[in-house]
Protein backbone atom coordinates (compact mmCIF):
# COMPACT_ATOMS: atom_id res chain seq x y z
CA UNK A 1 0.00 0.00 0.00
CA UNK A 2 1.35 3.44 -0.98
CA UNK A 3 -0.06 4.95 2.20
CA UNK A 4 -1.25 3.42 5.46
CA UNK A 5 -4.89 2.95 6.29
CA UNK A 6 -4.38 5.42 9.15
CA UNK A 7 -3.55 8.10 6.57
CA UNK A 8 -6.77 7.47 4.63
CA UNK A 9 -8.89 7.54 7.78
CA UNK A 10 -7.25 10.76 8.88
CA UNK A 11 -7.76 12.26 5.41
CA UNK A 12 -11.45 11.34 5.59
CA UNK A 13 -11.82 13.28 8.83
CA UNK A 14 -10.14 16.32 7.22
CA UNK A 15 -12.60 16.22 4.31
CA UNK A 16 -15.53 15.87 6.70
CA UNK A 17 -14.36 18.92 8.63
CA UNK A 18 -14.07 20.97 5.41
CA UNK A 19 -17.67 20.10 4.44
CA UNK A 20 -19.23 20.58 7.88
CA UNK A 21 -20.29 24.23 7.41
CA UNK A 22 -22.53 23.34 4.44
CA UNK A 23 -24.37 20.43 6.04
CA UNK A 24 -27.03 22.32 8.08
CA UNK A 25 -28.35 24.01 4.93
CA UNK A 26 -28.14 20.76 2.94
CA UNK A 27 -30.18 18.94 5.59
CA UNK A 28 -32.88 21.60 5.39
CA UNK A 29 -32.91 21.35 1.59
CA UNK A 30 -33.03 17.58 1.89
CA UNK A 31 -36.03 17.81 4.23
CA UNK A 32 -38.08 20.28 2.19
CA UNK A 33 -37.01 19.68 -1.43
CA UNK A 34 -35.55 16.20 -1.88
CA UNK A 35 -36.71 13.63 0.68
CA UNK A 36 -35.10 10.32 -0.13
CA UNK A 37 -31.71 11.81 -1.07
CA UNK A 38 -28.84 13.00 1.09
CA UNK A 39 -28.02 9.97 3.25
CA UNK A 40 -27.16 12.25 6.17
CA UNK A 41 -28.66 10.00 8.82
CA UNK A 42 -28.40 6.46 7.47
CA UNK A 43 -25.57 4.06 8.25
CA UNK A 44 -25.52 0.34 8.92
CA UNK A 45 -25.78 1.03 12.64
CA UNK A 46 -28.80 3.39 12.52
CA UNK A 47 -30.68 2.18 9.48
CA UNK A 48 -33.91 2.29 11.51
CA UNK A 49 -33.75 6.11 11.26
CA UNK A 50 -33.82 6.01 7.47
CA UNK A 51 -37.58 6.20 7.00
CA UNK A 52 -37.98 8.85 9.69
CA UNK A 53 -35.69 11.28 7.89
CA UNK A 54 -36.34 10.13 4.32
CA UNK A 55 -40.08 10.82 4.40
CA UNK A 56 -40.69 13.81 6.73
CA UNK A 57 -44.29 14.60 7.62
CA UNK A 58 -43.85 18.37 7.65
CA UNK A 59 -44.26 18.72 3.87
CA UNK A 60 -47.94 19.25 3.16
CA UNK A 61 -47.37 20.83 -0.26
CA UNK A 62 -45.42 18.75 -2.77
CA UNK A 63 -45.18 21.37 -5.53
CA UNK A 64 -41.61 22.57 -4.68
CA UNK A 65 -40.33 18.99 -4.96
CA UNK A 66 -42.17 18.59 -8.25
CA UNK A 67 -40.75 21.86 -9.61
CA UNK A 68 -37.18 20.76 -8.87
CA UNK A 69 -37.79 17.41 -10.55
CA UNK A 70 -39.30 19.17 -13.57
CA UNK A 71 -36.27 21.46 -13.77
CA UNK A 72 -33.86 18.53 -13.89
CA UNK A 73 -36.00 16.67 -16.44
CA UNK A 74 -36.31 19.77 -18.62
CA UNK A 75 -32.57 20.43 -18.52
CA UNK A 76 -31.89 16.87 -19.65
CA UNK A 77 -34.54 17.13 -22.39
CA UNK A 78 -33.01 20.34 -23.79
CA UNK A 79 -29.32 19.60 -23.20
CA UNK A 80 -29.04 15.84 -23.79
CA UNK A 81 -32.35 14.43 -25.11
CA UNK A 82 -32.41 10.63 -24.85
CA UNK A 83 -34.08 10.06 -28.24
CA UNK A 84 -31.40 11.74 -30.37
CA UNK A 85 -27.62 11.99 -30.47
CA UNK A 86 -26.84 15.18 -28.57
CA UNK A 87 -23.05 15.24 -28.99
CA UNK A 88 -20.34 14.61 -31.55
CA UNK A 89 -16.56 14.09 -31.64
CA UNK A 90 -14.23 16.18 -33.80
CA UNK A 91 -10.63 17.32 -34.19
CA UNK A 92 -9.18 20.50 -35.66
CA UNK A 93 -8.66 20.46 -39.44
CA UNK A 94 -10.10 16.96 -39.68
CA UNK A 95 -10.02 15.04 -42.94
CA UNK A 96 -13.03 13.36 -44.46
CA UNK A 97 -11.92 9.89 -43.27
CA UNK A 98 -11.32 11.24 -39.76
CA UNK A 99 -14.77 12.84 -39.65
CA UNK A 100 -16.45 9.62 -40.81
CA UNK A 101 -14.65 7.57 -38.12
CA UNK A 102 -15.44 10.10 -35.37
CA UNK A 103 -19.08 10.13 -36.45
CA UNK A 104 -19.21 6.33 -36.18
CA UNK A 105 -17.60 6.53 -32.73
CA UNK A 106 -20.20 9.04 -31.54
CA UNK A 107 -23.05 6.86 -32.86
CA UNK A 108 -21.66 3.81 -31.01
CA UNK A 109 -21.19 5.83 -27.81
CA UNK A 110 -24.76 7.13 -28.01
CA UNK A 111 -25.98 3.56 -28.47
CA UNK A 112 -24.22 2.52 -25.27
CA UNK A 113 -25.66 5.55 -23.45
CA UNK A 114 -29.17 4.55 -24.49
CA UNK A 115 -28.73 0.88 -23.63
CA UNK A 116 -27.43 1.76 -20.16
CA UNK A 117 -30.29 4.23 -19.44
CA UNK A 118 -27.96 7.21 -18.99
CA UNK A 119 -30.89 9.66 -18.90
CA UNK A 120 -31.94 8.60 -15.40
CA UNK A 121 -28.43 9.11 -14.04
CA UNK A 122 -28.17 12.55 -15.66
CA UNK A 123 -31.54 13.60 -14.22
CA UNK A 124 -30.32 12.60 -10.76
CA UNK A 125 -27.03 14.46 -11.35
CA UNK A 126 -28.79 17.70 -12.35
CA UNK A 127 -31.54 17.30 -9.73
CA UNK A 128 -29.15 17.07 -6.78
CA UNK A 129 -26.84 19.66 -8.34
CA UNK A 130 -29.71 22.14 -8.55
CA UNK A 131 -30.77 21.53 -4.95
CA UNK A 132 -27.43 21.19 -3.14
CA UNK A 133 -25.12 22.99 -5.58
CA UNK A 134 -22.93 19.91 -6.02
CA UNK A 135 -23.50 16.42 -7.39
CA UNK A 136 -21.47 13.59 -8.88
CA UNK A 137 -21.77 10.36 -10.86
CA UNK A 138 -19.29 7.60 -11.69
CA UNK A 139 -18.42 6.31 -15.16
CA UNK A 140 -16.75 2.89 -15.12
CA UNK A 141 -15.85 0.31 -17.76
CA UNK A 142 -18.02 -2.79 -18.06
CA UNK A 143 -16.91 -5.92 -19.87
CA UNK A 144 -20.51 -6.87 -20.59
CA UNK A 145 -22.12 -3.52 -21.39
CA UNK A 146 -19.19 -1.22 -22.17
CA UNK A 147 -20.07 1.35 -19.50
CA UNK A 148 -21.56 1.38 -16.00
CA UNK A 149 -22.93 4.51 -14.32
CA UNK A 150 -23.68 5.30 -10.69
CA UNK A 151 -24.92 8.30 -8.69
CA UNK A 152 -23.64 9.35 -5.26
CA UNK A 153 -26.01 11.41 -3.16
CA UNK A 154 -24.73 14.52 -1.42
CA UNK A 155 -24.48 13.09 2.10
CA UNK A 156 -22.16 10.21 1.22
CA UNK A 157 -19.20 11.80 -0.58
CA UNK A 158 -16.45 14.32 0.10
CA UNK A 159 -14.33 16.01 -2.58
CA UNK A 160 -11.16 18.05 -2.89
CA UNK A 161 -9.48 19.94 -5.75
CA UNK A 162 -6.04 20.28 -7.29
CA UNK A 163 -4.29 23.64 -7.57
CA UNK A 164 -6.28 24.48 -10.73
CA UNK A 165 -9.63 23.91 -9.04
CA UNK A 166 -10.37 20.57 -10.71
CA UNK A 167 -11.71 17.74 -8.54
CA UNK A 168 -9.10 15.00 -8.14
CA UNK A 169 -10.08 13.48 -4.78
CA UNK A 170 -13.30 11.79 -3.71
CA UNK A 171 -14.06 9.81 -0.54
CA UNK A 172 -17.36 7.97 -0.45
CA UNK A 173 -19.21 6.33 2.46
CA UNK A 174 -21.75 3.64 1.60
CA UNK A 175 -23.38 0.48 2.98
CA UNK A 176 -23.35 -3.13 1.72
CA UNK A 177 -24.45 -6.44 3.16
CA UNK A 178 -22.24 -9.48 3.51
CA UNK A 179 -23.39 -11.19 0.33
CA UNK A 180 -22.81 -8.05 -1.73
CA UNK A 181 -19.28 -7.81 -0.32
CA UNK A 182 -18.61 -11.39 -1.37
CA UNK A 183 -19.87 -10.70 -4.90
CA UNK A 184 -17.72 -7.59 -5.28
CA UNK A 185 -14.45 -8.51 -3.58
CA UNK A 186 -14.54 -12.30 -3.35
CA UNK A 187 -14.79 -14.53 -0.29
CA UNK A 188 -11.04 -14.73 0.35
CA UNK A 189 -10.59 -10.96 0.79
CA UNK A 190 -13.24 -10.58 3.48
CA UNK A 191 -12.49 -10.34 7.22
CA UNK A 192 -12.85 -13.56 9.20
CA UNK A 193 -15.98 -12.41 11.01
CA UNK A 194 -17.84 -11.90 7.70
CA UNK A 195 -16.53 -15.21 6.35
CA UNK A 196 -17.93 -17.02 9.37
CA UNK A 197 -21.30 -15.34 8.93
CA UNK A 198 -21.49 -16.30 5.25
CA UNK A 199 -20.44 -19.87 6.06
CA UNK A 200 -23.12 -20.25 8.75
CA UNK A 201 -25.81 -18.77 6.52
CA UNK A 202 -28.92 -17.11 7.84
CA UNK A 203 -29.54 -13.37 8.12
CA UNK A 204 -26.83 -11.16 6.58
CA UNK A 205 -25.46 -8.00 8.20
CA UNK A 206 -25.06 -4.53 6.71
CA UNK A 207 -21.59 -2.99 6.85
CA UNK A 208 -20.27 0.55 6.45
CA UNK A 209 -17.59 0.96 3.77
CA UNK A 210 -15.41 3.81 2.54
CA UNK A 211 -13.85 4.20 -0.89
CA UNK A 212 -10.99 6.68 -1.27
CA UNK A 213 -9.86 7.87 -4.72
CA UNK A 214 -7.03 10.38 -4.96
CA UNK A 215 -3.83 11.07 -6.95
CA UNK A 216 -1.10 8.46 -6.62
CA UNK A 217 1.88 10.19 -4.92
CA UNK A 218 4.31 7.57 -6.26
CA UNK A 219 3.13 7.59 -9.88
CA UNK A 220 5.98 7.32 -12.41
CA UNK A 221 4.81 7.90 -16.03
CA UNK A 222 7.79 6.07 -17.52
CA UNK A 223 6.85 2.77 -15.86
CA UNK A 224 3.82 0.74 -16.96
CA UNK A 225 2.13 -1.73 -14.59
CA UNK A 226 -1.26 -2.36 -12.96
CA UNK A 227 -0.53 -0.34 -9.81
CA UNK A 228 1.54 2.49 -11.28
CA UNK A 229 -1.41 4.65 -12.39
CA UNK A 230 -2.14 8.38 -11.94
CA UNK A 231 -4.88 7.64 -9.37
CA UNK A 232 -5.26 5.10 -6.59
CA UNK A 233 -8.45 3.60 -5.17
CA UNK A 234 -8.67 2.06 -1.70
CA UNK A 235 -11.80 0.44 -0.20
CA UNK A 236 -12.00 -0.45 3.47
CA UNK A 237 -14.70 -1.62 5.88
CA UNK A 238 -15.40 0.14 9.15
CA UNK A 239 -15.42 -1.65 12.51
CA UNK A 240 -12.39 -3.89 11.90
CA UNK A 241 -8.71 -3.69 12.79
CA UNK A 242 -6.39 -1.87 10.39
CA UNK A 243 -4.65 -5.07 9.33
CA UNK A 244 -7.87 -6.71 8.06
CA UNK A 245 -10.18 -3.86 7.04
CA UNK A 246 -8.73 -3.11 3.57
CA UNK A 247 -10.74 -4.95 0.91
CA UNK A 248 -9.22 -3.51 -2.27
CA UNK A 249 -6.37 -1.34 -3.49
CA UNK A 250 -5.81 -0.67 -7.18
CA UNK A 251 -4.47 1.90 -9.63
CA UNK A 252 -6.73 3.94 -11.93
CA UNK A 253 -5.80 5.64 -15.20
CA UNK A 254 -8.40 8.43 -14.82
CA UNK A 255 -10.55 10.04 -12.15
CA UNK A 256 -13.78 8.03 -12.52
CA UNK A 257 -16.24 10.65 -11.23
CA UNK A 258 -17.99 13.49 -13.03
CA UNK A 259 -18.60 16.43 -10.66
CA UNK A 260 -21.25 19.03 -11.47
CA UNK A 261 -21.53 22.45 -9.81
CA UNK A 262 -24.73 24.47 -10.17
CA UNK A 263 -22.93 27.77 -9.61
CA UNK A 264 -19.32 28.66 -10.28
CA UNK A 265 -16.97 27.70 -7.45
CA UNK A 266 -15.07 30.32 -5.47
CA UNK A 267 -12.37 29.24 -3.02
CA UNK A 268 -13.96 26.00 -1.86
CA UNK A 269 -14.84 22.61 -3.29
CA UNK A 270 -18.50 23.08 -2.32
CA UNK A 271 -21.15 25.55 -3.42
CA UNK A 272 -24.77 26.24 -2.63
CA UNK A 273 -27.43 25.61 -5.24
CA UNK A 274 -30.85 26.81 -6.28
CA UNK A 275 -32.30 24.94 -3.30
CA UNK A 276 -30.55 27.38 -0.97
CA UNK A 277 -32.00 30.34 -2.91
CA UNK A 278 -35.62 29.20 -2.66
CA UNK A 279 -35.55 27.52 0.76
CA UNK A 280 -37.13 30.52 2.55
CA UNK A 281 -40.07 30.55 0.12
CA UNK A 282 -40.51 26.79 0.47
CA UNK A 283 -40.62 26.98 4.27
CA UNK A 284 -43.12 29.83 4.09
CA UNK A 285 -45.29 27.82 1.69
CA UNK A 286 -45.33 24.82 4.06
CA UNK A 287 -46.20 27.12 6.99
CA UNK A 288 -49.13 28.58 4.98
CA UNK A 289 -50.34 25.07 4.23
CA UNK A 290 -50.20 24.07 7.92
CA UNK A 291 -51.96 27.24 9.11
CA UNK A 292 -54.67 27.00 6.44
CA UNK A 293 -55.24 23.33 7.19
CA UNK A 294 -55.47 24.06 10.92
CA UNK A 295 -57.87 26.95 10.37
CA UNK A 296 -60.06 24.89 8.05
CA UNK A 297 -60.21 22.06 10.59
CA UNK A 298 -61.18 24.40 13.46
CA UNK A 299 -63.77 26.11 11.29
CA UNK A 300 -65.43 22.80 10.43
CA UNK A 301 -64.93 21.12 13.80
CA UNK A 302 -64.31 23.86 16.41
CA UNK A 303 -63.52 23.26 20.12
CA UNK A 304 -66.73 22.70 22.08
CA UNK A 305 -68.15 23.96 25.39
CA UNK A 306 -70.69 21.82 27.30
CA UNK A 307 -72.33 21.45 30.69
CA UNK A 308 -70.32 19.27 33.15
CA UNK A 309 -73.29 16.95 33.40
CA UNK A 310 -72.57 15.79 29.86
CA UNK A 311 -69.13 14.60 30.80
CA UNK A 312 -70.18 11.09 31.72
CA UNK A 313 -73.18 10.81 29.43
CA UNK A 314 -71.18 11.54 26.34
CA UNK A 315 -71.80 13.91 23.50
CA UNK A 316 -72.86 12.59 20.12
CA UNK A 317 -71.92 14.95 17.31
CA UNK A 318 -72.78 12.83 14.28
CA UNK A 319 -75.28 14.10 11.71
CA UNK A 320 -78.07 11.73 12.91
CA UNK A 321 -77.04 11.45 16.58
CA UNK A 322 -79.07 12.72 19.55
CA UNK A 323 -77.64 13.92 22.87
CA UNK A 324 -80.15 14.00 25.75
CA UNK A 325 -79.59 16.78 28.30
CA UNK A 326 -81.49 19.18 30.56
CA UNK A 327 -79.12 21.98 29.72
CA UNK A 328 -80.89 24.36 27.39
CA UNK A 329 -77.69 25.69 25.89
CA UNK A 330 -76.62 22.20 24.95
CA UNK A 331 -73.23 22.15 23.28
CA UNK A 332 -71.79 25.37 21.85
CA UNK A 333 -68.43 26.28 20.24
CA UNK A 334 -65.84 27.45 22.72
CA UNK A 335 -64.90 30.16 20.20
CA UNK A 336 -65.64 30.80 16.55
CA UNK A 337 -62.92 30.74 13.91
CA UNK A 338 -63.60 33.48 11.40
CA UNK A 339 -60.44 33.01 9.37
CA UNK A 340 -61.21 33.20 5.65
CA UNK A 341 -59.49 30.13 4.22
CA UNK A 342 -59.83 31.61 0.72
CA UNK A 343 -57.20 34.17 1.66
CA UNK A 344 -54.85 31.41 2.75
CA UNK A 345 -55.49 29.43 -0.42
CA UNK A 346 -54.77 32.52 -2.53
CA UNK A 347 -51.52 33.07 -0.64
CA UNK A 348 -50.54 29.46 -1.26
CA UNK A 349 -51.31 29.79 -4.99
CA UNK A 350 -49.26 33.00 -5.20
CA UNK A 351 -46.32 31.34 -3.44
CA UNK A 352 -46.54 28.37 -5.80
CA UNK A 353 -46.44 30.70 -8.81
CA UNK A 354 -43.39 32.44 -7.39
CA UNK A 355 -41.57 29.14 -6.88
CA UNK A 356 -42.63 28.03 -10.38
CA UNK A 357 -40.74 31.00 -11.83
CA UNK A 358 -37.80 30.83 -9.43
CA UNK A 359 -37.16 27.24 -10.58
CA UNK A 360 -37.31 28.26 -14.30
CA UNK A 361 -40.27 25.97 -14.94
CA UNK A 362 -42.09 28.75 -16.81
CA UNK A 363 -39.30 28.96 -19.38
CA UNK A 364 -39.19 25.27 -20.20
CA UNK A 365 -42.97 24.93 -20.23
CA UNK A 366 -43.15 27.41 -23.11
CA UNK A 367 -41.29 24.91 -25.28
CA UNK A 368 -42.77 21.71 -23.86
CA UNK A 369 -46.37 23.02 -24.02
CA UNK A 370 -45.91 25.26 -27.06
CA UNK A 371 -48.63 25.75 -29.62
CA UNK A 372 -48.25 23.45 -32.61
CA UNK A 373 -48.36 26.52 -34.87
CA UNK A 374 -45.28 28.05 -33.19
CA UNK A 375 -42.48 28.51 -35.70
CA UNK A 376 -38.91 27.31 -35.30
CA UNK A 377 -37.83 30.95 -35.02
CA UNK A 378 -40.17 31.49 -32.06
CA UNK A 379 -38.89 28.32 -30.38
CA UNK A 380 -35.31 29.49 -30.91
CA UNK A 381 -36.19 32.87 -29.37
CA UNK A 382 -37.51 31.14 -26.25
CA UNK A 383 -34.35 29.04 -26.15
CA UNK A 384 -32.24 32.19 -26.22
CA UNK A 385 -34.25 33.63 -23.32
CA UNK A 386 -33.49 30.47 -21.35
CA UNK A 387 -29.85 30.84 -22.26
CA UNK A 388 -29.69 34.36 -20.84
CA UNK A 389 -31.17 33.28 -17.50
CA UNK A 390 -29.41 29.90 -17.34
CA UNK A 391 -26.21 30.84 -19.19
CA UNK A 392 -23.67 30.01 -16.48
CA UNK A 393 -25.61 26.96 -15.33
CA UNK A 394 -25.83 25.63 -18.90
CA UNK A 395 -22.09 26.13 -19.30
CA UNK A 396 -21.38 24.23 -16.08
CA UNK A 397 -23.65 21.41 -17.21
CA UNK A 398 -21.97 21.38 -20.63
CA UNK A 399 -18.56 21.03 -18.98
CA UNK A 400 -19.79 18.03 -16.96
CA UNK A 401 -21.37 16.45 -20.06
CA UNK A 402 -18.14 17.01 -21.98
CA UNK A 403 -16.16 15.19 -19.29
CA UNK A 404 -18.71 12.37 -19.41
CA UNK A 405 -18.41 11.98 -23.21
CA UNK A 406 -14.61 12.16 -23.10
CA UNK A 407 -14.34 9.49 -20.40
CA UNK A 408 -16.87 7.27 -22.18
CA UNK A 409 -14.89 7.60 -25.42
CA UNK A 410 -11.64 6.56 -23.73
CA UNK A 411 -13.21 3.56 -22.00
CA UNK A 412 -14.99 2.31 -25.12
CA UNK A 413 -11.90 2.82 -27.28
CA UNK A 414 -9.78 0.86 -24.81
CA UNK A 415 -12.30 -2.01 -24.81
CA UNK A 416 -12.39 -2.21 -28.62
CA UNK A 417 -15.96 -1.00 -29.21
CA UNK A 418 -14.91 1.25 -32.12
CA UNK A 419 -13.63 0.35 -35.61
CA UNK A 420 -9.90 0.62 -36.31
CA UNK A 421 -8.83 4.21 -35.74
CA UNK A 422 -7.14 6.05 -38.65
CA UNK A 423 -3.44 6.58 -37.94
CA UNK A 424 -3.82 10.28 -38.69
CA UNK A 425 -6.05 10.70 -35.60
CA UNK A 426 -3.47 9.44 -33.13
CA UNK A 427 -2.02 12.24 -31.03
CA UNK A 428 -4.69 14.78 -31.99
CA UNK A 429 -6.77 16.59 -29.38
CA UNK A 430 -10.43 15.60 -29.53
CA UNK A 431 -13.23 18.14 -29.15
CA UNK A 432 -16.82 17.53 -27.98
CA UNK A 433 -19.61 19.29 -29.85
CA UNK A 434 -23.19 19.46 -28.59
CA UNK A 435 -26.28 19.46 -30.80
CA UNK A 436 -29.11 20.14 -28.36
CA UNK A 437 -31.30 23.22 -28.69
CA UNK A 438 -29.65 25.11 -25.82
CA UNK A 439 -26.12 24.11 -26.83
CA UNK A 440 -26.63 25.10 -30.46
CA UNK A 441 -27.89 28.51 -29.41
CA UNK A 442 -24.42 29.05 -27.94
CA UNK A 443 -22.22 27.37 -30.56
CA UNK A 444 -23.82 28.05 -33.98
CA UNK A 445 -23.66 31.85 -33.95
CA UNK A 446 -20.99 31.87 -36.69
CA UNK A 447 -23.35 30.01 -39.04
CA UNK A 448 -25.91 32.75 -38.44
CA UNK A 449 -23.29 35.28 -39.59
CA UNK A 450 -22.68 33.23 -42.75
CA UNK A 451 -26.42 33.20 -43.46
CA UNK A 452 -26.54 37.00 -43.11
CA UNK A 453 -23.57 37.33 -45.47
CA UNK A 454 -25.26 35.09 -48.05
CA UNK A 455 -28.40 37.23 -47.86
CA UNK A 456 -26.28 40.32 -48.50
CA UNK A 457 -24.51 38.65 -51.44
CA UNK A 458 -27.90 37.70 -52.91
CA UNK A 459 -28.94 41.35 -52.87
CA UNK A 460 -25.61 42.46 -54.38
CA UNK A 461 -25.89 39.72 -57.02
CA UNK A 462 -29.11 41.25 -58.28
CA UNK A 463 -27.25 44.53 -58.79
CA UNK A 464 -24.15 42.95 -60.33
CA UNK A 465 -24.28 39.21 -61.09
CA UNK A 466 -20.48 38.90 -61.15
CA UNK A 467 -20.52 39.50 -57.37
CA UNK A 468 -21.84 35.97 -56.82
CA UNK A 469 -18.47 34.62 -57.98
CA UNK A 470 -17.21 35.59 -54.48
CA UNK A 471 -19.33 32.83 -52.91
CA UNK A 472 -17.65 29.40 -52.68
CA UNK A 473 -20.81 27.35 -52.15
CA UNK A 474 -18.94 24.05 -51.93
CA UNK A 475 -16.84 25.24 -48.96
CA UNK A 476 -19.89 26.74 -47.27
CA UNK A 477 -21.82 23.47 -47.68
CA UNK A 478 -18.92 21.48 -46.17
CA UNK A 479 -18.67 23.95 -43.28
CA UNK A 480 -22.37 23.56 -42.52
CA UNK A 481 -22.08 19.76 -42.58
CA UNK A 482 -19.12 19.78 -40.19
CA UNK A 483 -20.62 22.28 -37.75
CA UNK A 484 -23.91 20.34 -37.67
CA UNK A 485 -21.97 17.07 -37.32
CA UNK A 486 -23.52 15.51 -40.41
CA UNK A 487 -22.08 12.11 -41.34
CA UNK A 488 -19.59 13.03 -44.07
CA UNK A 489 -20.11 9.67 -45.74
CA UNK A 490 -23.49 11.12 -46.74
CA UNK A 491 -21.86 14.26 -48.20
CA UNK A 492 -20.29 14.01 -51.64
CA UNK A 493 -16.66 15.30 -51.58
CA UNK A 494 -15.95 18.48 -53.53
CA UNK A 495 -13.26 16.70 -55.55
CA UNK A 496 -15.80 14.10 -56.69
CA UNK A 497 -18.28 16.79 -57.73
CA UNK A 498 -15.56 18.72 -59.61
CA UNK A 499 -14.49 15.51 -61.36
CA UNK A 500 -18.13 14.72 -62.24
CA UNK A 501 -18.58 18.25 -63.59
CA UNK A 502 -15.42 17.92 -65.67
CA UNK A 503 -16.55 14.55 -67.00
CA UNK A 504 -20.00 15.93 -67.77
CA UNK A 505 -18.45 18.94 -69.54
CA UNK A 506 -16.13 16.66 -71.49
CA UNK A 507 -19.02 14.38 -72.43
CA UNK A 508 -21.07 17.38 -73.46
CA UNK A 509 -18.17 18.72 -75.52
CA UNK A 510 -17.70 15.32 -77.17
CA UNK A 511 -21.43 15.13 -77.91
CA UNK A 512 -21.35 18.60 -79.46
CA UNK A 513 -18.31 17.65 -81.55
CA UNK A 514 -20.00 14.44 -82.66
CA UNK A 515 -23.15 16.37 -83.54
CA UNK A 516 -21.08 18.86 -85.51
CA UNK A 517 -19.27 16.05 -87.34
CA UNK A 518 -22.57 14.39 -88.18
CA UNK A 519 -23.91 17.71 -89.45
CA UNK A 520 -20.82 18.19 -91.59
CA UNK A 521 -21.09 14.64 -92.96
CA UNK A 522 -24.75 15.25 -93.71
CA UNK A 523 -23.85 18.42 -95.59
CA UNK A 524 -21.09 16.61 -97.57
CA UNK A 525 -23.46 13.75 -98.33
CA UNK A 526 -26.06 16.22 -99.60
CA UNK A 527 -23.50 17.94 -101.79
CA UNK A 528 -22.40 14.61 -103.26
CA UNK A 529 -26.01 13.76 -103.97
CA UNK A 530 -26.54 17.06 -105.71
CA UNK A 531 -23.39 16.50 -107.73
CA UNK A 532 -24.54 13.05 -108.75
CA UNK A 533 -27.93 14.43 -109.81
CA UNK A 534 -26.25 17.17 -111.76
CA UNK A 535 -24.14 14.63 -113.63
CA UNK A 536 -27.20 12.62 -114.60
CA UNK A 537 -28.98 15.68 -115.96
CA UNK A 538 -25.93 16.69 -117.99
CA UNK A 539 -25.76 13.27 -119.52
CA UNK A 540 -29.44 13.49 -120.46
CA UNK A 541 -28.93 16.89 -122.11
CA UNK A 542 -25.96 15.66 -124.13
CA UNK A 543 -27.90 12.65 -125.21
Amino acid sequence: MNRTIKYYKSRLQELKEARKEFEPDWKDENKYLAPGTGRFYTTASNDKNRRKYTYPRENLNGMPQRYMRNLATSLVATLCPPDSRWFGFSVDEQTRDEQIWLHQASEITMGVFQSRALTGYLESLLHEGAIYGLSTMSVEASQKHGLDFGNCTIGEFYVDDDFEGNENTLYREFTMNSRQLEQWFGFDKLPERIKEQLTRGGKVTNWDLVQAIEPNPKYLPEFKNAFNKPFISVVWIEGFKDDECVLEEKGMSDFPYIVFHWYRKTNTSYTMGLGHDILGDVKELQALERDTKRARAKKINPPLRADPSLKNGGIRVGSDDITYTNNKEGVTPLYNVNFDTTEGENSIAAKERRLYELTYNHLFSQIINRDKTMSATEVKKISQEELILLGGIVQNATVALGELCERAFKLLLKQGFFPEMPDSLRGKIMNIKFHSLLAQSQSLSDLVLIERWLQAMSILGQMKPETLRKVDTFKIADNYAKRLDIDMSQVVPTETIVKQMEEEAAAQQAAMQQEQQLRQLSEISGAAKDFASAGTIAEQVMA
